[in-house]
């Protein structure tokens, strides 16, 4: 846990990224209170609920980094599919302790997320690297995070792989005999729903008491 909370503060330090640039949202219950740690905004959901949250506040306030915090339940929902579809503005950050059933990276390359990829803890300097990657990357991204001892070998990806290779990501992404490591799967042309921020727009007053009268 110590490892993949260095690679976070590495990726945002390189960014030069102040405390008050960042909103840590989290839903994954092993992560515990580590993102008090970090120092910069935080807001603990229920579980599932992290994605959802995000967005929100993505959408509403587009100064903001917005990075998630959540497990392989939150990260296969269906607001996760929406989010990447929608291109959100956000970094998600999946923890993966144990080998489970359902594959974040997968499902975010069927989805032609904007930036995939998947670190190993343990290589903090490499995870720090993505995370900051992704961050920067503007739309979508998600990278899962190994932390516990795999069953199977984990490998770089190779140096001539194409990570813009929709085909080839799927295929990479679905290997269990080696987990690859890197990025994996890069959509620049996806487009972005919205670039303006409703923070600081102006206010049409008489609309708002229209509305309001009309409910009234």
């Amino acid at each position: 846990m110590i490892e993949r909370l260095n690679a976070l503060k590495q990726a945002l330090v390189s960014l030069q990224l102040s405390p008050h640039q960042v909103l840590l949202v989290s839903d994954a219950q092993e992560t515990g209170k580590e993102p008090h740690s970090i120092g910069a905004n935080i807001f603990l959901c229920a579980s599932g609920q992290a994605v959802p949250f995000a967005c929100g506040v993505e959408t509403a306030n587009k100064g903001l980094t917005v990075i998630v915090e959540t497990d392989c339940r939150g990260a296969c929902s269906k607001d996760f599919l929406n989010a990447a579809n929608r291109n959100h503005n956000i970094t998600v950050l999946v923890h993966q302790d144990k080998q489970e059933a359902l594959d974040p990276v997968s499902a975010a390359i069927t989805a032609r997320a904007g930036f995939v990829a998947r670190g190993c803890a343990s290589r903090t300097d490499q995870l720090a690297d993505l995370i900051a990657q992704g961050i920067k990357h503007n739309g979508f991204s998600l990278i899962e995070i190994i932390h516990a001892e795999s069953d199977h070998p984990i490998s770089d990806l190779p140096e001539d792989y194409d990570p813009t290779n929709w085909g080839k990501a799927e295929e990479i992404s679905r290997q269990k005999a080696t987990i690859h490591i890197g990025t994996i799967y890069l959509n620049e042309d996806k487009r972005i729903i919205k670039d303006d921020s409703l923070v600081g727009q102006e206010v049409d007053r008489s609309a708002l008491m229209n509305i309001i009268n009309t409910y009234g």
